[in-house]
């Protein structure tokens, strides 16, 4: 959504554009199921930081990612221990997401533009990456076959590699 607003409001500065597991919110948006939500913030919410981090991996990366590399918990774990953000953070960055609407403002959108989207992701579902490769002139929609909302977790270098051939585009 940054990426977006980036790119409307300051298009000179900006070459190449990959949209990530976004959204271009307002009517056009699908949002977090309820229950998802719901357990997700239970979990914030009840003091337990390990629980808090399990529910937050299990919403953001595909079931069988989560199930199948254990390995990339910990180190998810680690990072998440070293780099903090406060509820109070999270809190003001939910509402900023309800809050946004480009959708009318998208096809002032006029550089090389990916949108990268796994059809597992379950914070802002793969259909919000419909909108935005529709809504951009020229975009390339890049699906994540079976992947979450963090599916550069799940497919670090193809999430690489699309990032270096959008910018490539640029040139």
């Amino acid at each position: 959504m940054t990426a977006q607003e980036l790119a409307l409001r300051h298009p000179g500065r900006v070459r190449s554009l990959v949209i990530g597991c976004s959204t271009a919110g307002a009517a056009s948006a699908t949002w977090t199921a309820q229950a998802d939500m719901q357990a997700l913030v239970g979990a914030m919410q009840s003091g337990d930081a390990a629980q808090a981090l399990r529910a937050s991996w299990e919403i953001n990366v595909s079931a069988a990612f989560a199930a199948e590399r254990t390995d990339r918990y910990d180190e998810f774990v680690a990072v998440t221990n070293h780099d903090r953000v406060s509820l109070r953070v999270i809190s003001e960055q939910m509402q900023a997401i309800v809050g946004h609407d480009t959708l009318d403002r998208l096809a002032q959108i006029a550089v090389p533009t990916t949108i990268a989207h796994g059809t597992e992701d379950r914070m802002l579902p793969y259909p919000n990456g419909l909108v935005l490769a529709d809504a951009i002139p020229g975009a390339t929609l890049e699906t994540f076959d079976g992947a979450g909302h963090l599916y550069f977790w799940e497919d670090p270098q193809r999430a690489a590699r699309i990032a270096l051939q959008t910018s490539a585009r640029a040139d």
